[in-house]
């Protein structure tokens, strides 16, 4: 929305949506493109007792369905442009809450015991802001209360001499004098003019005004010569205002004088003289003074207001990246609002470096044992502590190397190094894997039965993965006869057991599981019979053969022949011109041959 009106003209509007908004126009996300906006809003108190009027400062929040006004800073108008992202939730049914974040400020609340109406002026310190009137500050606004009748108002004067309700300026210093003004001091709660009245005014200070001393001086007190009140050691001050006596209504009658509590520079300072590399040092103010805002130098460079005395011992916080590896010099700075010096003592504080474990490594297992574990990286004034998980405080162990308790699953344990001040750096984890070797090998071989004479081909394998398979010829041999896979065996003439297990890249070996090489016990008794037992010169011979049925037979004309020149189980010979040796042999479905059988008639 656009605000039209001359420079500080205010204008009344709306919140625009259906739920309170925070108040903070100088905030570019809440308030996309406001310019000209004065910082501070008002708003109409309708109910009783406290100003007509009642700042709006950033940070606090409008409710639902309230008007407020806002001032601009420029003639020609402003713009205000209220974003969704204003919009917070809020159940209060006032009109406006005020923000719990602690400033620097001064709550001036002036009270008036026969009506019960107040009125409330501010000054607070703001970066960017002016000692003249500027948008950080609101001007004040007339109590006029219904039908327009008057009501007494306080306010601040600024440097160019406006009266404001809010009064923003950029410091306080020590002497400084704040002019108040107060205005319609003689009139009842119907706005009649009265003949004399009764008021209490009262001085809360916050944040780093508290530890100011503020003096107020009435100028109509004893009798017109003045006096000097000090409202930091009572906070109330009660006064009347007489028709009869003009110094007592004059506009000018109060001013406040900022000045400083003495500074104890003897508060007490101490400090753990040594901190681990990541964590923060804390400092001890034994007795510090009430209202004090306490601040660092470390190493020349300064961090204030970190806390503020309470009377008693105060802890200060460090954060770790204040400090640097090494000693550091510590010195405390106390501020009383409008001057600040050094505490006598300071402290040296030593911030070691962390030591981190340059590599480690893992371990495996195939049955219940314990494992060593290895780590590297410490130097010389480091040590190595072991841990059980990474949050426990029971060191196992202080060595490179670490032995395990047992264990019978995967586990993880923690290595750190610890320096000589026993400061630990990252814990790393360290795996022991749990590896079952005793889970089913699948074994194949070539062929389930070989014939004597021959070799069989064994292949392994299981889920497992970077190990090998030993093949051993008995379970309790020491020396494999070959590792991998695959193994043949040698040339068999029986049957024969061998054992195959399966071994981890560390050298751990699962359960053997037995393996066999059946090897065909083939060698039938064969019979040969001649069909005639005469030959004639120049005639065949016929042979029958029996003892292995099923076989093939082949028939051979000398024992070392390789080549048969018949098979079956009638054998005829070619004509014969003298004796002739004939021999047989059978050939089952494996191929396996029995021996050569001389054919005899």
């Amino acid at each position: 929305m656009t605000v039209a009106a001359a420079a500080n003209g205010s204008s009344l509007i709306g919140n625009p949506y259906p739920s309170a908004i925070i108040w903070d126009p100088a905030n570019a996300s809440l308030y996309p493109n406001t310019t000209n906006i004065v910082t501070t809003a008002k708003v109409r108190n309708n109910g009783t007792g406290g100003p007509v009027f009642v700042d709006v400062l950033p940070g606090e929040t409008i409710a639902a369905g309230q008007s407020f006004w806002v001032t601009t800073s420029a003639s020609g108008g402003g713009v205000l442009n209220i974003n969704e992202n204003a919009k917070v939730a809020s159940s209060t049914t006032n009109f406006y809450r005020i923000a719990a974040d602690e400033v620097d400020e001064l709550v001036i609340n002036m009270y008036k015991p026969s009506t019960g109406v107040s009125d409330i002026t501010r000054l607070r310190v703001q970066d960017g802001s002016l000692t003249s009137l500027d948008n950080f500050d609101a001007e004040k606004w007339d109590n006029k209360i219904q039908g327009g009748a008057n009501q007494f108002d306080l306010s601040t004067i600024t440097a160019d001499d406006k009266s404001v309700s809010t009064n923003s300026v950029p410091s306080l210093s020590c002497s400084q004098q704040i002019n108040l003004k107060l205005t319609d001091l003689l009139f009842d709660a119907d706005g009649n003019p009265e003949a004399s009245a009764n008021y209490v005014i009262d001085f809360n200070p916050a944040g780093a005004f508290s530890s100011l001393v503020w003096t107020l001086h009435d100028k109509a007190a004893n009798g017109g010569s003045g006096a000097d009140i000090n409202v930091t050691t009572n906070s109330s001050y009660n006064f009347t205002v007489d028709n009869a006596i003009p110094a007592t209504q004059a506009s000018d009658r109060f001013y406040l004088v900022i000045s400083a509590q003495a500074i104890n520079q003897s508060v007490g300072v101490t400090a753990v003289a040594t901190v681990c590399e990541g964590t923060n040092s804390v400092i001890t103010l034994t007795g510090s003074q009430d209202g004090m805002t306490y601040g660092a130098e470390v190493n020349g460079q300064s961090y204030i207001n970190l806390a503020k005395g309470n009377g008693s011992d105060l802890l200060l916080e460090l954060d770790d990246q204040w400090l640097t590896n090494g000693t550091n010099v510590v010195k405390i700075i106390a501020n009383s609002g409008c001057v600040q010096s050094f505490l006598t003592s300071s402290v040296s504080i030593d911030k070691n470096n962390l030591y981190q474990v340059g590599s480690v490594v893992d371990a495996s297992l195939c049955k219940t044992s314990s494992a060593v574990l290895t780590a590297t990286g410490a130097p010389g004034d480091g040590s190595y502590r072991w841990y059980a998980t990474e949050q426990s405080s029971t060191v196992l162990g202080t060595e490179a190397q670490f032995t395990t308790p047992t264990i019978s699953e995967n586990s993880n344990f923690y290595v750190t190094v610890a320096n000589a001040q026993g400061c630990e750096g990252n814990r790393v984890p360290v795996k022991v894997l749990f590896v079952d070797l005793n889970q089913d090998l699948m074994v194949i071989s070539s062929a389930d039965q070989i014939c004597k004479g021959n070799s069989l081909t064994f292949s392994a394998g299981n889920d497992l993965s970077g190990g090998s398979f030993n093949w051993y010829d008995s379970e309790t041999a020491s020396t494999p006869l070959f590792s991998g896979p695959e193994f043949t065996t040698p040339v068999l003439n029986e049957s024969k057991v061998y054992f195959v297990a399966y071994t981890t890249v560390s050298g751990c070996e699962g359960d053997r599981q037995e393996v066999m090489a059946n090897v065909a016990n083939f060698n039938p008794i064969l019979k040969a019979n001649p069909v005639t037992s005469v030959v004639c010169e120049g005639t065949s011979h016929v042979f029958t053969v029996s003892g292995a049925a099923g076989s093939t037979y082949q028939w051979f004309d000398s024992i070392d022949s390789t080549q048969p020149i018949a098979e079956g189980e009638i054998f005829e010979t070619p004509p014969l011109s003298s004796s002739q040796n004939y021999f047989v042999r059978a050939m089952n479905s494996l191929g396996c041959s029995s021996d050569k059988r001389l054919v005899e008639d």
